[in-house]
C-alpha cells in the first residue's frame, strides 16, 4: 500500500514513515498541504495520514482541495495531530470526509493499531463521512478562513516559545523513540546505539538470537567491544555514511556472532536523534544461506560455461575431422567414377551392354555419394551459424529458384504462383536455401502430374505472419508429418517419384535453418491432394 504522509515535522513524518515501513508500505512526504496535494496528482497513493497545522495549506484545507476531485474522493484520509483535539476540530475533520483522527502523542504501536481499526472500519462501511451539504458551503469557506487565521497565530505562538516546544518536541520523540514492543514484532536484527562511541542502548530478540549474546551481555557495550564487527573498520565507514547522507539501504557486509561464527548481513541504518544526541538506528537481515546458494549458481554457470566451451571445442574438432573424412572419400570415389568412365570408353564395345550398364551404375552411385558428402558438410555447418539478419526480398528468391527449376527440365508443364513484394528479415543466403529445398522437393513431387502447381505466399494466422509452400503433389499422410524432417528418413508412398533424386536431408536442413532463425516449420498434407509447408521467422 502506498501512504502518503503529510506533517511539517520531520521527525513526526520519520516515525509514521518507520512505523510504516515495518508494516511492508510504500511512504512518500509531503511537508504541507499543497505539496500533498501535487504528490497526490502524481503519485496516486491509498492512503493519506496529515497532520492539522501546517504552513502554506493545512490539514483541513488540504481534505477540502481533494474532496473537490472526484478522483481523490475514495483515498482514505486520517488525520494525526496534537494541536487540534478538541471535539469541535474533530468534527470538523471528519464533517470535511476524513476517515478518521488519531490525536498525538501515541505509542508507536497504538498508532498503526488505530489506523488498522479506522481502515478496516471504513473499508466495512462501518464509519461513512459527516460530510456538509452543499449549502453549507459559504459557512465552510468561512470556518476555513477562521481556522487559517488561527493556525498562523498558533504559528506565532509556537515561534514565541521555541525553546518550551524543542523540550516538548526532544520529549516526545525520546519517548516515541524507544520502539520496544515494535522491535518484538520485527523479524530482522534491530538495535540502537550511540553514535558517538557505539553503546547498545536497545536490541531485539532476533538480535540477540543471531548474535548469540544474552540481552545483559550487550546493552551497555559497544559493537566492537563484542567483536559483532567482523571487520573494525566497517563500522566507521558506516558512521561516515550516516552523517554524510543520513541513511544507509542494503549494505552488504560480515558480522561475528559470539562463538565466533561468521555470516553476511543485509544492513539498513537511519540516523536518528534523542535528547540532543545522535543515535544509529540498524536493522540487518541474515543472508548467509542467500549468499551460499548464489555462490553455488554462480559455480553452477561457471560449469555450463567450461562444458559449452568444451562443446564448442569439440563441434569445431568434429567438423575438422568431417572435412578430413570428406577430402579421404572423395579421393577413392575419384579413383572409382575415373575408372567406370575409362573402362567404359576404352572397353566398352568389347563389353555386353548388360556390363556397360552395371559400370554406369556404379559410376552414378559414386556421383551420389560425392553429392551425400557435400551435403552432410553443409547440413553440419548450419548449426554452427548465426544468421546474418538483413531486410530480405524473398519473393524474389522464390522466382529465381522458379527459373532455374523450368530451364532444367523446359518440357514440363509446372505453373508457379508467387505472392509479390514479401519482405522478411532474416539471412539471404540462409533463406534461399530453405526456399530451394521446399521448392526442389515441390517440384521433384509433381513430377507425375500433367500440370504441376507450386505456390507460394504469406498467411496470417493468429496475427502472426506465416511463410508457406504448397504443391498439388501425392501428398502424404498427416501421420508422417514430423517424420519427413528426420534426416534421410524416405515415406513409402513418396519412394521412387521424380526419379528417386535427392540425398535425405533436405527438409532437415529446412529445419535447422528455421531454427536458428527463430522460428519453427511444420508440414500438413492429405494423400493424392498435395502438401504443403509452414514456417515462421522470428522479427
Amino acid at each position: 500500500m502506498k501512504i502518503l504522509i503529510v506533517d511539517d515535522s520531520s521527525d513526526s513524518r520519520r516515525l509514521l514513515r518507520y512505523i510504516a515501513e515495518q508494516h511492508g508500505h510504500r511512504v512518500v512526504e509531503a511537508k504541507n498541504g499543497l505539496e500533498a496535494l501535487t504528490l497526490a496528482k502524481f503519485s496516486r497513493p491509498d492512503l493519506i495520514i496529515s497532520d492539522t497545522l501546517m504552513p502554506v495549506m493545512d490539514g483541513f484545507q488540504l481534505l477540502r482541495n481533494l474532496e473537490k476531485e472526484v478522483q481523490f474522493r475514495m483515498i482514505p484520509f486520517i488525520f494525526y495531530s496534537a494541536t487540534y483535539s478538541e471535539e469541535k476540530d474533530v468534527h470538523l475533520g471528519l464533517s470535511l470526509g476524513a476517515a478518521g483522527y488519531i490525536v498525538k502523542p501515541k505509542d508507536p504501536v497504538n498508532i498503526w493499531q488505530e489506523v488498522e481499526s479506522i481502515l478496516e472500519k471504513y473499508r466495512s462501511g462501518q464509519i461513512s463521512s459527516e460530510r456538509l451539504a452543499d449549502e453549507e458551503e459559504e459557512h465552510l469557506e468561512r470556518y476555513c478562513e477562521i481556522v487559517a487565521i488561527k493556525l498562523e497565530e498558533k504559528v506565532r505562538q509556537l515561534e514565541e516559545s521555541q525553546k518550551e516546544r524543542e523540550r516538548a518536541e526532544a520529549a516526545l520523540r525520546e519517548s516515541e523513540a524507544k520502539f520496544i514492543t515494535i522491535f518484538k514484532a520485527v523479524p530482522a536484527s534491530l538495535g540502537i546505539s550511540v553514535l558517538a562511541d557505539g553503546r547498545l542502548v536497545e536490541v531485539n530478540e532476533s538480535f540477540l538470537k543471531i548474535a548469540g549474546y544474552e540481552r545483559h551481555e550487550v546493552i551497555g557495550r559497544t559493537a566492537l567491544e563484542l567483536g559483532l564487527w567482523a571487520n573494525p573498520a566497517d563500522r566507521d565507514m558506516v558512521v561516515r555514511t550516516l552523517q554524510q547522507q543520513g541513511g544507509i539501504r542494503d549494505l552488504e557486509l560480515t558480522f561475528k556472532g559470539k562463538s565466533g561464527a561468521r555470516f553476511v548481513g543485509l544492513m539498513s541504518a537511519e540516523l536518528i536523534e534523542f535528547g540532543g544526541e545522535k543515535y544509529m538506528l540498524a536493522m540487518v537481515q541474515d543472508i548467509t544461506e542467500r549468499k551460499l546458494l548464489e555462490q553455488e549458481v554462480e559455480t553452477l554457470n561457471a560449469s555450463l560455461i567450461a562444458r559449452a566451451a568444451e562443446q564448442e571445442e569439440a563441434n569445431r574438432e568434429l567438423e575438422t575431422y568431417g572435412y578430413t573424412v570428406a577430402h579421404d572419400l572423395r579421393k577413392p570415389l575419384t579413383v572409382i567414377s575415373g575408372y567406370c568412365q575409362a573402362v567404359i570408353e576404352i572397353c566398352g564395345n568389347q563389353l555386353g551392354n548388360e556390363c556397360v550398364g552395371y559400370l554406369q551404375e556404379v559410376y552414378n552411385g559414386t556421383l551420389r555419394m560425392n553429392q551425400l558428402i557435400e551435403a552432410l558438410l553443409n547440413f553440419s555447418q548450419l548449426g554452427r551459424r548465426e544468421p546474418v539478419r538483413e531486410m530480405v526480398d524473398i519473393s524474389a528468391i522464390a522466382w529465381e529458384i522458379a527459373a532455374e527449376l523450368k530451364k532444367s527440365e523446359p518440357e514440363r508443364r509446372v505453373v508457379f504462383h508467387i505472392a509479390p513484394g514479401v519482405v522478411v528479415n532474416g539471412d539471404s543466403s540462409l533463406l534461399r536455401v530453405v526456399i530451394d529445398n521446399l521448392f526442389g522437393n515441390a517440384w521433384k513431387f509433381t513430377a507425375l502430374r500433367e500440370e504441376g502447381i507450386i505456390e507460394f505466399g504469406l498467411v496470417h494466422i493468429q496475427g502472426r505472419g506465416v511463410l508457406f509452400v504448397r504443391d498439388n503433389g501425392p501428398g502424404f499422410g498427416m501421420a508422417d508429418a514430423e517424420r519427413i524432417f528426420i534426416p534421410f528418413e524416405r515415406l513409402q508412398e513418396t519412394a521412387g517419384i521424380g526419379g528417386g533424386g535427392g540425398v535425405g536431408i533436405g527438409l532437415a536442413t529446412v529445419q535447422r535453418i528455421i531454427k536458428r532463425h527463430g522460428g519453427k516449420v511444420w508440414a500438413e498434407g492429405e494423400l493424392g491432394k498435395g502438401a504443403a509447408f509452414y514456417f515462421t521467422l522470428e522479427p
